[in-house]
């Protein structure tokens, strides 16, 4: 195999795009977060979004697991929020 020089400023460009790229810098964030759960609609679609830029055979079986294991919350009510911040409190 070759090896290539590849100048600092292409490194920087190419950064900087795929961090930027339809927020993936901020996915990868959010996905490192630890104490992070719960994802709106748009962030999940980000991330399958992220993950449709790598080869499906790669990536399938964790697409896969998104289908079976993401499950939509259940909205809360006002009553409920409320009993919450009384409990907090």
């Amino acid at each position: 195999m070759s090896n290539y020089d590849i100048t600092k400023e292409l490194k920087e460009s190419t950064l900087d795009f795929v961090t930027n790229y339809a927020d993936y810098g901020k996915i990868l964030e959010l996905l490192r977060d630890q104490d992070k759960n719960e994802f709106t609609e748009d962030e999940v679609n980000s991330i399958l979004n992220l993950l449709g830029t790598f080869r499906v055979m790669d990536v399938y079986p964790l697409i896969e697991r998104f289908r079976i294991e993401v499950t939509p919350l259940k909205p809360q009510t006002s009553e409920q929020s409320e009993d919450i911040t009384e409990q907090a409190g």
